[in-house]
């Protein structure tokens, strides 16, 4: 049986040391945009308020009010990420340096960023975006939300497209090329592409305008790892039911659920409703959960 892992920005938030500092969480994220200008400086006023009291009912918003300007915002979040890049000592890279002598491990995450990449690299190993056949020293990777580095695999330009407010609409659909370089994310992202990266809105569809397949893909798989898990870490991830590809799948496990948060009362209270018996709740910060989970894991 394997050992999933299931991180949320509290964890890139909270891994320690990163350039220039770390990524922020979702109710700031905007906000830090606005500095560096761009369309997320356009952003003002009561939709400017929507955004930072609730990031999701903000981007609900956006795409109702300025929806033709959404692949804009979605390139210019994604420039931003690209540009977090871990330092030494970030927990990443301490959780990693013992998951490697674990053949049947594999991650998953809800961030877009590119640190649990560039922490995997720095231990000798590498990322494969899928979980069948694992090629030896490879590490499943699977970002179930799409990744700064999933870019459309075509050339279209100097458009602006309005879409239906339907999750099950695309822009663009068709394969993608995985970029390992911040540098050209954020020139691809800067041009006059029509088009984003393969990252879903900040929106309760999580719908993706970009290439969706592959992530659906993604997803596929993330289930497919929940069904075969007998351990399941999740770290820095907010308990939310409404997001039922992540809560329904793994409410529906039969595997040990370890919960690494500082907000013991949601996770009591998911328990409380669901009526299991076997999710613990580990740590309240990712930093203290390395050891932890070294002794559950037996490494």
């Amino acid at each position: 049986m394997g050992v999933l892992f299931l991180f949320g920005a509290g964890a890139s938030y909270g891994s320690g040391p990163c350039k220039p500092t770390n990524p922020p969480l979702g109710r700031d994220l905007l906000l830090k945009m606005r500095e560096e200008g761009g369309i997320a400086s356009t952003i003002e006023g009561d939709l400017l308020n929507c955004f930072i009291d609730d990031p999701e009912k903000g981007m609900i918003r956006f795409f109702e009010e300025r929806n033709s300007d959404t692949t804009e915002l979605l390139k210019q979040m994604s420039s931003y990420l690209a540009n977090f890049t871990i330092d030494e000592g970030n927990t990443y890279i301490k959780l990693f340096k013992i998951l490697k002598k674990r053949k049947s491990i594999c991650v998953a995450t809800t961030n877009y960023d590119l640190l649990i990449e560039q922490a995997i690299s720095s231990v000798g190993y590498l990322i494969q975006y899928c979980s069948s056949e694992r090629t030896p020293k490879n590490i499943p990777v699977l970002k179930i939300h799409g990744s700064v580095n999933f870019i459309p695999r075509a050339n279209i330009f100097d458009l602006r497209f309005e879409t239906p407010n339907d999750k099950n609409y695309a822009i663009f659909e068709g394969p993608i090329d995985i970029y390992d370089n911040a540098e050209k994310i954020i020139n691809y992202c800067k041009s006059n592409t029509a088009l984003s990266p393969a990252v879903a809105m900040y929106h309760p569809n999580k719908t993706v305008l970009h290439c969706p397949s592959f992530v659906a893909n993604q997803q596929k798989d993330f289930q497919t790892e929940i069904s075969k898990a007998s351990k399941i870490f999740i770290i820095g991830l907010k308990i939310n039911p409404d997001d039922k590809h992540i809560w329904s799948e793994i409410e529906n496990t039969k595997a040990d659920v370890y919960v690494v948060d500082r907000d013991k009362e949601a996770t009591a209270s998911w328990i409380s409703r669901i009526h299991k018996k076997n999710i613990y709740h580990i740590a309240d910060t990712f930093d203290e959960s390395v050891m932890r989970i070294k002794s559950i894991l037996q490494l």
